[in-house]
């Protein structure tokens, strides 16, 4: 049975007891990563810990690299039309690139499970 399909019928029940200040700390520590409680209480007792991951900084280091890279692509065509930079400049600037994209790969390969 695959991951996701062991969690997606959840048909029994576990009781929990706990006092007030423990049931509030619980359901902030779920509140805090996106989940409710029942899934926050079943990846802990399951799994021991739950990762929350903010891509929202590597999302704009990927925009900006895009942005890059057509830039690049603009700056290619226009020296290919008017021969205005040496081959040598262009791969240059694409190996630079192709620097900042194996960087961004391994930064989200840390993420990977």
């Amino acid at each position: 049975m695959a991951e996701r399909e062991r969690f997606r019928i959840r048909d029994k029940t576990v009781k929990l007891r706990c006092t007030e200040t423990e049931k509030l700390a619980i359901e902030k520590l779920a509140s805090e990563n996106n989940m409710s409680v029942n899934t926050y209480l079943c990846k802990m007792a399951l799994e021991g810990f739950v990762i929350q991951v903010d891509f929202a900084e590597l999302k704009n280091l990927i925009y900006e690299v895009n942005r890059i890279g057509n830039n690049v692509n603009q700056i290619a065509h226009r020296v290919n039309t008017n021969d205005a930079a040496s081959r040598s400049d262009i791969k240059e600037v694409k190996r630079q690139v192709d620097l900042l994209w194996s960087l961004i790969r391994a930064e989200l390969f840390k993420y990977r499970r």
